[in-house]
């Protein structure tokens, strides 16, 4: 068994999702990467031992700390369905930065680091695709050329019907990967969102084992500062999935969607396939953001208003405090030069033809960054905790043993 801790970095960061479902494993994230300045604000005050970075593009992943894990999340804007879908054409084709910057830092360190890559992307990217081919399959292709540097025949043939189940593996010489779509709701969260996450294994087999839980096994995915609110739920009878895996779903805890309905019965959200909003009954529903929530005022009234803030990040699984105490109360110089400099990195990456931000603009943010647009945006984007805390959880026990 190896003592020694792992470490983890982070690419397309967001608000620490990851990072979160690390640090609950014992796991310490040396870095992240990340574009859009109130995320990093956020990331700063809640790991402000990791060193941060900002456009991916200018990241070398040979000159930045080795780590056991990469875990990156890159945009779904062109994967998603509810998008224009231009797949990797698109601002998904940040995906390729994440390769690169994974082969840098093998290139640089002879194959050892890192030893593990971790996805988690819409399962739109399923079905999507670039000039009539599979970006599935692209990606499936570039990960397992990384693990295979010297053998560029190796390619993974586009399955039967040109369909992608949602769960599978491959095992090569050596190496490893496996991908399976996670529902946040069967992880003790009160919110349907289904996530591909995926697994590389660089040197073993045990992309398989990081994914789906062995037959008797019940992973823990609840974070500490969930404890004691409802135990995760029992693991339920095994199907075969593709590869020979076997794929476990999962009972309801009484913290998800369904127990929420059931204490009350008119209040809830549920994410559709289509990326539709519907209230607990199935009836579409829109407003602004999308998040809604429906409530039942008198026997025969109802309104519908947007969730705050804070019930997005409990739906999300962060702890409540996770985007309080982010500001500086007091900017330093230093400190207006540094942000000033995160925010005109940020507008040039993202093409803005605005004009930069006064340095006394950027002062009285840090003062007072906080805003509804803000958060809703940041906790939209980010990934459920208890998901992410699957995985990493599963990393562990195959790194350990």
């Amino acid at each position: 068994m190896q003592n020694t801790k792992l470490t983890h970095g982070s690419l397309f960061s967001g608000i620490g999702g990851f990072e979160v479902a690390a640090e609950e494993c014992g796991i310490d994230t040396l870095w992240n990467c990340e574009i859009e300045p109130y995320c990093r604000l956020v990331l700063k005050a809640r790991f402000p031992q990791s060193v941060q970075y900002g456009d991916i593009c200018k990241l070398d992943g040979g000159k930045i700390a080795p780590v056991d894990i990469i875990s990156f999340g890159s945009p779904c804007q062109s994967f998603s369905v509810a998008g224009k879908r231009k797949g990797l054409d698109g601002a998904s084709g940040l995906f390729s930065e994440a390769v690169r910057v994974i082969r840098e830092m093998r290139a640089a360190t002879g194959g050892k680091y890192p030893r593990f890559a971790v996805m988690e992307n819409v399962t739109g990217i399923y079905s999507s695709k670039t000039n009539d081919k599979s970006d599935f399959l692209e990606v499936l292709n570039e990960l397992i050329q990384i693990a295979q540097p010297k053998d560029k025949t190796i390619t993974i043939p586009e399955p039967e019907k040109k369909k992608w189940l949602h769960a599978g593996s491959i095992v090569g010489d050596g190496y490893s990967l496996a991908w399976r779509t996670l529902s946040s709701d069967g992880f003790g969260v009160a919110q349907r969102r289904r996530r591909m996450f995926l697994v590389v294994c660089f040197g073993d087999e045990g992309a398989g084992e990081v994914l789906f839980e062995r037959k008797g096994v019940c992973r823990d995915f609840t974070p500490s500062y969930l404890k004691g609110q409802n135990p995760p739920a029992d693991a339920g009878e095994g199907a075969q999935g593709a590869g020979g895996v076997t794929i476990k779903t999962y009972g309801i805890s009484a913290y998800n969607s369904n127990a929420m309905k059931s204490a009350n019965p008119h209040a809830g959200i549920f994410e559709t396939d289509t990326g539709k909003t519907v209230d607990t009954n199935g009836n579409p529903a829109a407003a602004q953001g999308g998040i809604l929530i429906t409530e039942r005022h008198t026997e025969d009234s109802y309104a519908v208003r947007k969730l705050t803030p804070l019930e997005c990040l409990r739906l999300q699984g962060f702890e409540d405090s996770h985007l309080s105490e982010i500001h500086i109360a007091s900017p330093s110089e230093q400190d207006v030069d540094h942000w000033y400099k995160v925010w005109e990195e940020n507008r040039i990456a993202l093409g803005k033809t605005t004009r930069p931000r006064s340095r006394n603009m950027v002062r009285k943010w840090l003062k007072n960054p906080y805003s509804d647009g803000a958060s809703y945006k940041a906790v939209g984007n980010a990934l459920a905790v208890p998901c992410a805390l699957f995985v990493m959880r599963g990393i562990v026990q195959t790194a350990c043993t």
